[in-house]
């Protein structure tokens, strides 16, 4: 959606020596994996709305260790497929 904001929020988050205590969310699916190609070493999540437990394997083939859902659909269901 905004060209080249993937390879901006890398070198900020490096300039400023937070890679340690920032992590990278969005909606954008797409921006997110384009972040992973460019830096590997920064910690990534995705946000879901609604129950998206097909999800879980892209989230795995990015390496993204962060999962924003909306709390209506965190049930003890939902969250045994997250484990």
């Amino acid at each position: 959606m905004y060209p080249g904001l993937e390879q901006a929020v890398s070198d900020v988050v490096r300039k400023a020596g937070m890679l340690e205590q920032v992590y990278v969310i969005s909606f954008d699916h797409f921006s997110i994996a384009r972040l992973r190609e460019l830096d590997m070493d920064i910690p990534l999540g995705l946000v879901f709305h609604g129950s998206m437990p097909h999800f879980f394997p892209f989230m795995k083939e990015i390496d993204a260790t962060y999962l924003c859902v909306r709390l209506s659909f965190l049930t003890e269901s939902y969250a045994r497929t997250i484990e």
